[in-house]
């Protein structure tokens, strides 16, 4: 009985020992990844001879990404994001930008959001196949150029007269959710290659909102809303880490 009873503990000791959650010990991964997709609209695309646009850039952000293994199966994930792209220049109410429209104005987005990966039955977290959602509050600043805008004028030589828009810097957020599938290898016990497809809903007015023609701030925070909704719905992904701890 007391054989028997050794050999049942070693075997409840074992077992738990197995269910420990992470990778030979360790739960936590720190990581750097590149999110990437042809451009559809918008600053990266160029009009053609016969009017229609023609994607010719690439959609890009970065990303410094925490995970914590907290189960066999559940990760926890925390992350940062930054993006840079631009923003077209329309016409508000009864101003015009008379400036270089080549030159989009820019709109800087930094992302901060928490997320959970949830990995097939088969495998243990952090390793093979797996589905994530998150949650993701971006901080958008457009700079744009505030001296290169005219009203109609009647009594100027040309018609028009020169005026100031703004500061030339506007700020507002956006809320998103995200979701995507993906698959982590891990390559000598130490290093995390993470690959996949990612999918993220930030909505935006739109250019239907016609509150969007009345200022210039206005116009841009729904051509930005609009800019980062295309900039963000879909991209594939690559990450590089390694098991920190």
């Amino acid at each position: 009985m007391k054989k028997l009873s050794i050999v049942f503990f070693l075997f409840i000791f074992t077992c738990s020992f197995a269910q420990v959650p992470g990778y030979i010990g360790k739960r936590g991964i720190v990581s750097y990844s590149v999110k990437f997709f042809p451009a559809f609209s918008g600053p990266t695309a160029r009009a053609t001879n016969n009017g229609e646009f023609e994607p010719v850039g690439i959609s890009s952000s970065h990303g410094l990404n925490l995970e914590y293994v907290h189960h066999r199966r559940k990760a926890i994930c925390l992350m940062i994001q930054y993006a840079r792209t631009g923003v077209d220049y329309t016409d508000v109410l009864y101003v015009r930008y008379d400036g270089d429209k080549k030159k989009p104005a820019v709109l800087t987005s930094m992302g901060f959001g928490v997320g959970i990966k949830l990995f097939k039955r088969a495998n243990f977290a952090p390793y093979g196949p797996y589905v994530k959602w998150e949650a993701m509050m971006f901080s958008n600043t457009v700079a744009y150029d505030p001296n290169h805008w005219s009203i109609q004028d009647s009594n100027s030589p040309t018609g028009r007269t020169t005026v100031t828009q703004g500061s030339g810097k506007i700020s507002f957020e956006k809320f998103g959710v995200g979701f995507s599938f993906g698959r982590q290898r891990i390559v000598a016990d130490k290093i995390v290659i993470d690959r996949g497809i990612k999918f993220m809903l930030a909505p935006s007015e739109g250019f239907g909102n016609t509150q969007s023609m009345y200022s210039t701030k206005s116009m841009f925070e729904t051509h930005g809303g609009l800019r980062l909704m295309n900039h963000q719905i879909i991209n594939f992904h690559i990450g590089i880490g390694f098991l920190a701890f």
